[in-house]
């Protein structure tokens, strides 16, 4: 509408001008043309049309504001929307003992339950007890390059299997590292004479351990002493690793 109106001030101001010169071509239709009646009537028709003009641009403006503030509340209802979306997703469930454990385990527990799980196939499948004895050779030899000196492991994990005291009120611990392999304290005090693994009732690994529940995920390090197996495949199928803890601690 605004256009409109910038049309007929044009050509009003246009005919103010030819009238102011010559009447006659301003007022074609009048048979006795004068100059202040043209310079009147396109002067009024000059002001109306800048007034139509100014209205109409009014109008344009506030419906155009009208429309931007629609758009804007509507954007921001979006972002409303989405940010109770987000804050309404729950959060994401905490892993597992299992989980945790395969997630923190280290490297070099990786390779040696790897060995452990080798050799069990081997050996389940080998054709006679020569063979299956020289299975159970190459992987305590192969084992060894993936603890420390003296048997010594750090940070290992797994989870708190058995926990338990002997007649003389010492810990009694188990850990199993997968379905195949534990790490664990002798449970006597007979068998553990020269191992020295079971825990001092009196020490702070003990403390420690007391905080503990079975099932749950833990780190720990220490000295592999012995295999407690009582067969040859017994110690290559399932193998039951006799440890002098140093640490056991929560997995977090």
């Amino acid at each position: 509408m605004s256009d409109l109106f910038i049309v007929i001030l044009l050509v009003a101001l246009l005919a103010l001008i030819v009238g102011a010169i010559n009447p006659r071509w301003a007022l074609p239709w009048s048979s006795k043309p004068k100059r202040l009646s043209a310079i009147g009537l396109y002067s009024a028709i000059v002001v109306a049309s800048f007034v139509g003009f100014g209205l109409t641009m009014d109008a344009e403006t506030a419906k155009q504001g009208s429309e931007e503030t629609s758009q804007q509340r509507a954007g921001g209802d979006d972002i409303t929307a989405a940010e109770s979306e987000a804050a309404a997703e729950p959060d994401p469930e905490p892993l597992s003992p299992a989980e945790r454990v395969a997630q923190r385990m280290p490297e070099n527990q990786q390779e040696f339950l790897s060995v452990m799980a080798n050799a069990a196939a081997e050996y389940d499948d080998a054709p006679n007890e020569l063979v299956q004895s020289r299975i159970d050779r190459e992987r305590k030899s192969a084992s060894r390059e993936f603890v420390g000196d003296g048997g010594l492991v750090t940070n290992w994990v797994g989870i708190l299997e058995s926990l338990g005291t002997n007649g003389d009120g010492n810990g009694i611990v188990t850990i199993r590292a997968n379905e195949q392999v534990v790490f664990k304290t002798w449970n006597n005090a007979l068998s553990d004479i020269d191992a020295r693994t079971l825990i001092p009732h009196d020490s702070e690994l003990y403390e420690t351990l007391a905080g503990l529940s079975k099932g749950a995920a833990v780190s720990f390090s220490g000295r592999l002493i012995d295999e407690g197996s009582m067969t040859e495949k017994g110690s290559v199928m399932e193998p039951e690793f006799i440890v002098r803890f140093s640490s056991i601690t929560p997995l977090n």
